[in-house]
């Protein structure tokens, strides 16, 4: 059976964030379906409007062209969906943007050693460092930016510290373990520390202990610092911005030969670049679907307000009409009053009270006013 274009796109919406990693995977129908089911709290409007069936047959045609799977593909079978994030997330070569951030790379200096640290940081500590840690700092993302929750946040990037940190405890080790001067574990030596022996001499590494690359080296080291300051100093950063902090990790664990760990960290980023499309996507859709929501509150707004002038000039017009009548009334009434004629004479012409026609007059139009306003 034929599936509409937008309930497959609104089905890959709503899934993006059920069908990642080993779920995206799966192929097989009772498979897909007991999934689902397991999940369905996470989507009751669309099993709601579509049906669990539509749903599963939708969810398992997307599997199947590996949509879920693979960004790319989706990109391609729902361009529409993409094209805000496009706008706001250009694409950059590896660590250019977070290296871009700071102009204190070709001013980097030793200033603030650790004072309780010795041998290894005191004779690595010379070289380039940046004159100041808030040469790094970031401001606060802006609200309509898409950012990870910062508990997620801070577990990645301290994960990814302590990870760096045993990668270049275990590289000295290996090739220079005169330099660590009794420091028995990863924890003993701050991540800073090594970065900054690495800008001199490479640390006092081997040729062949060490892949360097030039210029994109020393941003890969640059924008470590960043990724240390903001997860000491509790800096909130747009999710893009994390993923690439963990791209340069890649490049840095790579740099110094650790395959492993270059691995653990890709894996960590493939997670972080599926979660953050999924959750984008989600933005975006909630973001439409409050749009026409507010949409249809400008509406109605638009035509209260039209009814609250249609009621004011309607006022304002009986108001002149209820004027013009009394007065009009009032000024016969003043000509009855004071007319030279015998007051007998007027009484007996008008058959009772010279008031009497006054009253009856304004009685009628206070009827046909209140039969006006009924039929409004």
């Amino acid at each position: 059976m034929a599936h509409t274009a937008s309930d497959k796109r609104r089905v890959y919406l709503e899934c993006a964030g059920l069908f990642v990693g080993q779920t995206a995977l799966f192929r097989q129908r009772p498979v897909i379906h007991e999934f689902v089911l397991k999940h369905k709290a996470r989507i009751p409007k669309l099993i709601g409007d579509l049906g669990i069936t539509k749903v599963v047959d939708i969810a398992q045609d997307l599997l199947k062209a590996r949509i879920f799977e693979q960004v790319s593909r989706a990109k391609v079978e729902f361009p529409e969906s993409f094209q805000a994030s496009a706008a706001q997330d250009a694409p950059r070569t590896e660590c250019e943007l977070i290296a871009a951030q700071s102009a204190a790379e070709d001013a980097l200096v030793d200033e603030q050693n650790d004072q309780n640290s010795e041998g290894l940081a005191e004779a690595s500590l010379d070289p380039a460092r940046p004159k100041d840690d808030d040469a790094y700092a970031v401001g606060p993302p802006s609200q309509h930016t898409a950012c990870l929750p910062y508990g997620a946040q801070h577990a990645i990037l301290t994960a990814v510290q302590r990870v760096l940190e045993e990668c270049c405890f275990d590289s000295w080790s290996n090739h220079r373990p005169d330099l660590l001067e009794g420091r028995d574990c990863a924890s003993a030596v701050e991540l800073t520390t090594w970065t900054r022996l690495l800008t001199k001499d490479s640390g006092g590494l081997p040729e062949h202990a060490l892949r360097r690359d030039g210029k994109n080296f020393t941003k890969v080291v640059s924008s470590i610092y960043e990724l240390r300051h903001t997860a000491v100093h509790r800096i909130p950063i747009p999710a893009r911005r994390v993923s690439q902090l963990v791209q340069c990790a890649i490049a840095f664990a790579e740099a110094l030969l650790d395959n492993h760990r270059a691995a653990q960290l890709k894996d960590l980023h493939d997670e972080i670049e599926n979660k953050i499309e999924a959750m984008q996507l989600r933005i975006t859709r909630l973001e439409e679907a409050a749009a026409k929501e507010l949409q249809e509150v400008y509406t109605q707004r638009a035509e209260l307000d039209r009814k609250a002038t249609e009621i004011a000039e309607h006022l304002a017009g009986n108001s002149h009409s209820t004027k013009s009548f009394a007065g009009r009334l009032l000024e016969e009434s003043v000509g009855n009053i004071f007319r030279e004629a015998d007051p007998a004479s007027v009484r007996g012409a008008h058959g009772g009270s010279r008031h009497s026609r006054w009253y009856g007059a304004f009685g009628l139009w206070q009827i046909s006013t209140q039969d006006d306003t009924a039929q409004r």
